[in-house]
């Protein structure tokens, strides 16, 4: 949250270099709006599944910031693994996303031996419901591999 304030603060700077071209200056803005409120979105479902006595490893935050990751919650209850990747965007969620989700939890499971005991399922968090017909169909067929929970940001 604070590594955004501060780029806001120094893109302020450049905005003002920048008055001629607006498109520039709104698609800085955009990025920095989209980054923020995922971050918001992230600590917010966190403390939810919190508050489920899930124990939470808030995996991205940790992560570098120039390419976007997947993987957004560690979950653990017992010995269930839960990876959660956390969206609240308007983009839908395709077969190719669901895809790319796949092999950066595969990744995550290969660097990681340490799950290799527990029951490993992957989940899609949204703040509405973004699935692609077709994904959704893969998830309704994949109940044990995947599933997908709504959870609407409280303001």
């Amino acid at each position: 949250m604070v590594f955004f304030k501060k780029i806001k603060s120094k893109f302020s700077n450049i905005k003002a270099h920048l008055k001629k071209d607006n498109e520039i200056s709104s698609t800085v803005d955009n990025f920095l709006d989209i980054k923020e409120n995922s971050a918001n979105y992230r600590n917010f479902v966190a403390q939810e599944y919190q508050k489920q006595n899930y124990t939470v490893w808030e995996y991205s935050k940790d992560r570098d910031f120039s390419k976007e990751n997947k993987l957004s919650l560690i979950l653990k209850k017992k010995h269930i693994i839960i990876l959660v990747q956390c969206r609240n965007n308007n983009n839908n969620i395709g077969l190719d996303n669901l895809y790319d989700f796949k092999v950066e939890a595969e990744e995550f499971l290969q660097q990681n031996k340490i799950f290799e005991n527990y029951i490993v399922k992957l989940r899609y968090t949204m703040s509405s419901l973004l699935l692609e017909e077709s994904t959704y169909e893969y998830i309704k067929n994949n109940p044990s591999e995947i599933d997908y929970e709504i959870i609407k940001i409280k303001k």
